[in-house]
């Protein structure tokens, strides 16, 4: 089932013989993408000491004297860590979970209608050029590698919601990864000699999120050395 203009319209998807069912084609040729990402950019995102401030203060143990101003704190424990991280990140669909319904081939005009999944969002740290910066102060002589990876994990998420609350980003994301969707479906000679056009309908779900280490992994692909 799918939305045509005000109208809800449910097509059959079992065919008769002889007959070509075009969401059929259209459905089975987007499973074969699996994962399509049409966006994708390099973030340079600060995590200042006022983030780490805010993230140690709601630690349950006394990594933060609660009792100090912040000014005090600093003189105490030193500036905290301001982290330099760079992530690759990559805007798209993951559409394997899309189902028939999702599909809707106007006969008369020629139009393919596409219920597109959430958008999602996945992103790659880059360990070797994010960094730390930071200074001790006259209490601490250094936070512990716990720390310092929940502080990192803290930058990541914050840096992740930094490019979803970018709305110019994420529409460039929708638009670049729709029109690289329908040139790639407008390459499948079953689907480009009847369809005149695709148009793709925003999903309501909110966007999805996915951190992995490597490019291969967001794409399900296996190295070399793997296969």
């Amino acid at each position: 089932m799918i939305l045509k203009g005000d109208k809800k319209v449910v097509k059959p998807t079992t065919a008769i013989e002889g007959e070509v069912i075009i969401e059929n084609i259209a459905y089975d040729k987007v499973r074969e993408i699996s994962k399509h990402f049409g966006y994708e950019d390099v973030q340079d995102f600060d995590y200042t000491e006022d983030d780490t401030y805010e993230f140690l203060k709601n630690q349950d143990d006394d990594i933060w004297l609660e009792t100090t101003g912040k000014k005090f704190g600093k003189y105490l424990f030193g500036k905290e860590y301001n982290i330099h991280l760079f992530g690759y990140f990559m805007l798209g669909y993951d559409l394997k979970n899309i189902e028939k319904e999702d599909f809707y081939f106007d006969e008369e005009s020629k139009i393919l209608h596409i219920k597109v999944p959430a958008l999602e969002l996945a992103y790659i740290p880059m360990f070797d050029k994010s960094y730390f910066d930071s200074f001790v102060g006259v209490f601490r002589k250094e936070y512990t590698e716990e720390y310092r990876k929940l502080i990192y994990e803290d930058a990541i998420n914050q840096g992740v919601q930094a490019i979803l609350d970018d709305k110019s980003k994420v529409r460039e994301g929708y638009k670049l990864t729709n029109d690289s969707l329908k040139e790639t479906l407008f390459d499948k000679p079953e689907l480009k000699k009847h369809v005149k056009d695709i148009v793709f309908e925003k999903s309501n779900q909110e966007s999805t999120i996915r951190v992995e280490e490597t490019r291969e992994a967001v794409l399900g692909e296996k190295k070399e050395t793997e296969k």
